[in-house]
């Protein structure tokens, strides 16, 4: 019978250490949580920074004051009027003739449910606002909405 060779480690035994499984995992993602979370911070903080920056195109508006508010529908047409008696339908500058074909429109896209918010500056005169109305009614919107907003809280009614 042979006997077994004695087995002579010299120098490096790197194939007789056995290798145990960690017990602490790393993310295994893309990206590791940290990094995500610094770039979540820096996205809310580019949001945040870049909203007071940036000018909102609009018209300035003062709408009169009420104790009742009532609400439009989602989705429902805009005509706006300011002080200076300038109509806006949608964000088109418009005149009262012409404003009756792109009604028409409208109510021809929103179908039967079409609703129409006027939206007037406290400054409007009564009766540019009720010939907007009359125009609507015409173009065949059978709900017509005038916007109005609360009153502030340290402002009484009088």
């Amino acid at each position: 019978m042979k006997q077994p060779e004695s087995i002579t480690v010299s120098g490096h035994c790197s194939f007789l250490q056995r290798r145990y499984p960690s017990r602490f995992k790393l993310a295994r993602g893309i990206i590791g949580p940290v990094p995500l979370a610094d770039l979540v911070l820096l996205l809310i903080l580019f949001v945040v920074a870049h909203s007071w920056i940036v000018m909102r195109p609009g018209i300035r508006m003062e709408l009169p004051e009420v104790e009742f508010l009532d609400g439009a529908r989602r989705g429902a047409s805009l005509v706006t009027v300011t002080a200076g008696n300038l109509i806006f339908f949608g964000d088109q500058r418009t005149s009262l003739a012409g404003l009756g074909d792109q009604l028409r429109r409208a109510r021809a896209v929103a179908g039967e449910d079409a609703a129409l918010l006027i939206q007037a500056d406290r400054g409007t005169m009564h009766e540019l606002v009720m010939q907007i109305y009359a125009v609507a009614a015409t173009a065949g919107f059978e709900e017509v909405i005038l916007a109005t907003q609360l009153p502030s809280p340290e402002e009484p009614m009088p």
